[in-house]
């Protein structure tokens, strides 16, 4: 992971558990989103299904994810703010996919440490080690966008994906999950009435044929069980 790449990341839940209880845990997941990831990345697209996730990003530049650590890492009352601060910077500058990783690490266990105490569960949430992909190409964006809104439709949980509530996709054309980068991904698909038609088309499940990562249908095979 690196300033001004955009990213496909994902993860599922341990075994038949779910991520999302209910409406509570998907506002709670969000909540963190805003906290551990929004400062450093902007987040595209989102898909919160039952069991699993998906995330659209794009890492923020240089300049705008150093103000945020002088920012995120400023407790007023600390007496040494300023080594603090230095030592994030230098994390930063030696290793910024380390740095960047960490940041999902702990958006992740904050999620999970406040889901176990509510539910008095114990143990891992997630399956261990989340996945990211980075997003090389115009056509990888264009089907990823799509899967990810689509993705409830896929799992037969909707018929529509307007009928979701909880992805990114309505935030294209009213005001709903107001931290959503839409700007990025309407110009990237030549405009919003391109970006609706796009997406409210019949949803084609793949077939054993469709093993083409370029095709849309292909890209969609190769997600199984995401």
């Amino acid at each position: 992971m690196n300033y001004n790449q955009i990213f496909h990341v994902y993860n599922h839940a341990i075994a038949f558990e779910d991520l999302f209880k209910d409406e509570f845990c998907y506002s709670i997941f969000l909540n963190r989103l805003t906290i551990h990831i929004l400062p450093y990345a902007d987040i595209l697209a989102f898909c919160l299904m039952p069991n699993h996730f998906h995330l659209v990003l794009r890492i923020r530049s240089e300049d705008k994810v150093k103000a945020a650590v002088e920012f995120m890492y400023n407790p007023v009352k600390r007496s040494d703010r300023i080594e603090y601060v230095k030592l994030k910077m230098q994390q930063l500058d030696n290793n910024p996919s380390l740095f960047f990783s960490r940041r999902f690490s702990d958006c992740f266990n904050s999620y999970s440490k406040t889901i176990n105490k509510i539910y008095n569960r114990r143990g891992s949430l997630f399956i261990k080690n989340f996945k990211r992909k980075i997003v090389d190409s115009d056509s990888y964006l264009t089907h990823l966008i799509y899967y990810v809104h689509v993705n409830p439709v896929k799992h037969e949980l909707r018929k529509d994906i307007n009928q979701w509530q909880w992805s990114s996709y309505k935030s294209y054309f009213k005001e709903d999950f107001n931290f959503v980068e839409t700007s990025y991904i309407i110009n990237h698909f030549g405009g919003l009435d391109v970006f609706l038609e796009h997406h409210n088309r019949p949803y084609r499940r793949p077939s054993a044929d469709d093993d083409d990562h370029d095709t849309e249908v292909g890209f969609l095979s190769h997600f199984k069980y995401f």
